[in-house]
């Protein structure tokens, strides 16, 4: 509509007044290195009932996806910190539903190529928070149902790669905003 205002012309390389994000280029990811000397106390820890280190494909440089769902309620700081030799190679940490506070922070600040982060519905607060922002593959983090704040969130805002922060019912989520929906004229045939 502004386009049209502003003249429609077809050769506008901008329109006063409307801005459109840059799309930012995906980077492929890093290969975290070879993991395949503790598979076999990965594949024990998998046959029992608690935390699984589920490979992300059949190339070992691919990485592992730390799986707490079985044991949410019972997982915590000390658990992930005693996952921390397996740090370098984890690059998805699904840790919602458990009971990790902001001491995990430290411990995460050690998963170097860590992707993706599940945090919701956990009693973090954000306090510590700036210590993910030297994870530089980090895009995803998940927050949802926390009691973080946008000052928290702040902290992390330079993380350049960062795409995807989930807010929703948390002190820091964004103001709802209304938006006015014309009526459509339907022409009646």
């Amino acid at each position: 509509k502004a386009w049209v205002q502003q003249g429609a012309s077809p050769a506008a390389t901008a329109v006063e007044g409307v801005s459109i994000r840059e799309e930012l280029s995906e980077t492929a990811p890093q290969p975290v290195g070879d993991f395949s000397g503790l598979m076999a106390e990965i594949n024990q820890m998998n046959k029992g009932q608690g935390v699984k280190l589920l490979p992300v494909s059949s190339k070992p440089s691919d990485g592992l996806i730390l799986n707490t769902v079985d044991i949410a309620a019972s997982f915590g700081d000390a658990q992930l910190a005693g996952l921390q030799k397996f740090a370098p190679f984890i690059v998805e940490a699904e840790l919602g539903r458990t009971a990790v506070t902001n001491a995990s922070f430290d411990t995460l600040s050690k998963f170097t190529h860590l992707r993706a982060l599940h945090l919701e519905w956990t009693s973090v607060t954000g306090e510590g928070l700036a210590k993910l922002a030297p994870l530089s593959e980090l895009t995803y983090l998940n927050l949802s149902g926390t009691r973080v704040t946008a000052a928290a969130v702040a902290s992390i805002g330079s993380m350049k790669n960062l795409r995807h922060v989930y807010l929703y019912n948390t002190p820091a989520q964004p103001a709802s905003v209304v938006v006015a929906m014309q009526p459509i004229a339907r022409n009646a045939q």
